[in-house]
């Protein structure tokens, strides 16, 4: 049996991962204020570490975790870490209809700013999953794509996949469906230390008066 291909690249592009750390930092900062300094607000720290703690882990996902795609005969299978909380998928192999390399051409007002390659499985319901990280070249997209072929096809009974023309088909951004589910944690994290701070002070007991015996 042929070996498996192996594919790793960045889950979130660095731009997004900055972008979000930027955003989430300040919570983060906060909660480590009202921890090590608790005045003069000692009751903030009961806000501000639920909302810091998915924050941070928020930060730590799409700043170091990758995305890892292995190719079998058996079909393609897609995972990331060292996080968890990632995407895993995996494709058996006569979901596959066959495997493609598209051209991403990126532009800011109409003039292009980058151009490389991906290459990926289609599936039978036209659904499209990338598996190659950046290629720079249609020449090294196409022989990547003919060894994705070549392993799906040791497949002792499957039907032969052959690799089409190059897709102009957007896949599903399983990480923005992910960070959309953590920023909707987030703010319910947000209204928890709310919560928790306002039954902390209605239920906080009177103290008693001193009395003169």
């Amino acid at each position: 049996m042929s070996p498996p291909l192996h594919f790793s690249s960045r889950w979130v592009p660095w731009l997004i991962a900055l972008v979000m750390a930027a955003i989430l930092s300040p919570f983060i900062g906060v909660a480590f204020y009202c921890l090590l300094v608790p005045e003069p607000w000692p009751e903030a720290a009961r806000i501000a570490i639920p909302i810091a703690v998915p924050a941070l882990y928020l930060v730590l996902l799409v700043s170091f975790n990758r995305r890892y795609v292995t190719v079998t005969p058996d079909g393609v299978r897609v995972s990331s870490g060292p996080f968890p909380g990632g995407i895993r998928q995996t494709i058996r192999r006569d979901q596959i209809a066959h495997c493609y390399l598209r051209q991403i051409v990126d532009s800011v007002k109409g003039r292009e700013v980058d151009r490389y390659f991906l290459t990926g499985v289609e599936l039978k319901g036209s659904t499209i999953q990338d598996v190659s990280g950046r290629i720079e070249t249609v020449m090294e997209a196409r022989e990547v794509a003919y060894q994705i072929r070549g392993i799906l096809n040791a497949h002792p009974s499957a039907s032969t996949v052959e690799v089409a023309p190059i897709s102009t088909l957007s896949p599903p951004m399983a990480w923005r469906r992910l960070l959309v589910i953590w920023f909707v944690v987030f703010a319910i994290a947000i209204i928890g230390g709310g919560i928790w701070e306002n039954d902390h002070v209605t239920w906080r007991p009177s103290p008693r008066p001193i009395t003169d015996p």
